[in-house]
């Protein structure tokens, strides 16, 4: 009895023991395990979170970049517009070259101005009286035949004022009434009885003029080059740039004298009498390209480069073999020898 009492014991101690290892009842390992599931799940809703925070985060600046850099191009491209405009403002205005007998009418206008201008050694200038009549003078008596209605009395030419004045607007754009005339210039008179003037002949000496080149430009002038030159060896004297404008009114009269007005004249470089460069003297030979040009000095042949279109529409027009003095500059570093102007007589 007592033996299967124990037996019983047994059993019931073993049967508990064999439940306890099968996990009827939770183990501490077990117990751990469950209370960090929640850990675990709190973990991955806090990692699902942070990506949210994250994504959010990081998609905040990225909207701001891609606003500001969907703003960059638009600003470069409202200011790239601008540049090639600000470019073409400042751009030198394009010429376009001119048929030169055109501008024939033109040609005692600006023979005048570079006589006075020669003669007196000045520049263009429409507000002295004596230059302006010594302009007019020379005009009236070495283009007589152009002048409208004047003529030969006794020993001057009579042209009545209205013509001279037409003549002097030629020569200044902006001449309003002709100015009283000074004492220095004494071949010049005015006759009160038949409202004209009288002008005394002078030998003009053996020079001509001629027209070299002319262009426009943007404003609706045009720029001609012009140069005196010696009838005896055909030598450059004197030469100068003129702007030329429309002649207002040119409509309202039936023959007009000029087409255009000088509205100003400045005396070019091309030609000099007087320089601190070297000066050399040679056969000219032509061009070999658009600016270079050879001469014969000494014997030997040499080429100058030349980018005064003034210079180069002088020699174009140059027979060649004729003697041509002209100073030259030399470039030290390259050897090359470029012509600054010519030497006139």
């Amino acid at each position: 009895m007592k033996k299967r009492t124990l037996s019983l014991l047994c059993f019931w101690t073993l049967l508990l023991c064999l439940t306890a290892g099968c996990g009827l009842a939770p183990s501490p390992k077990q117990e751990g395990s469950q209370d960090s599931s929640n850990p675990s799940e709190d973990k991955s809703q806090t990692e699902e979170e942070t990506p949210d925070s994250d994504s959010q985060t990081k998609k905040e600046p990225e909207t701001e970049d891609a606003q500001l850099e969907t703003n960059l191009p638009d600003s470069d491209s409202q200011t790239e517009p601008d540049l090639p405009d600000s470019d073409s403002q400042t751009e030198p205005p394009k010429e376009e070259e001119l048929d030169l007998t055109q501008f024939a009418p033109m040609e005692k206008a600006m023979d005048s101005l570079m006589l006075s201008s020669m003669e007196q050694n000045c520049d263009y200038n429409s507000t002295d009286p004596v230059y302006i009549w010594f302009s007019i003078y020379y005009g009236i008596i070495n283009h007589t035949d152009e002048i409208s209605l004047a003529e030969q009395v006794e020993d001057a030419i009579r042209v009545p004022a209205m013509a001279v004045q037409e003549f002097a607007l030629g020569l200044f754009s902006d001449c309003g009434e002709l100015p009283p005339i000074p004492e220095q210039v004494s071949v010049v008179s005015y006759d009160q009885d038949w409202d004209a003037y009288l002008f005394l002949p002078m030998e003009r000496g053996a020079i001509k003029t001629q027209i070299l080149s002319a262009s426009s430009g943007s404003d609706g002038s045009a720029r001609i080059s012009a140069a005196l030159y010696s009838k005896e060896d055909n030598a450059p004297l004197f030469c100068a740039a003129f702007t030329l404008v429309e002649n207002p009114n040119i409509d309202s009269i039936s023959q007009p004298m000029f087409p255009y007005h000088i509205s100003a004249m400045k005396r070019s470089s091309a030609i000099n009498t007087n320089t601190d460069q070297p000066v050399l003297t040679g056969s000219y030979q032509g061009f070999t390209d658009s600016h270079t040009v050879e001469f014969k000095v000494d014997g030997n042949l040499m080429a100058f480069q030349v980018y005064d279109q003034d210079i180069i529409a002088i020699l174009s027009i140059t027979e060649e073999g004729a003697q041509v003095s002209f100073a030259s500059a030399s470039d030290e570093s390259t050897q090359a020898r470029t012509i600054t102007s010519i030497m006139g007589n």
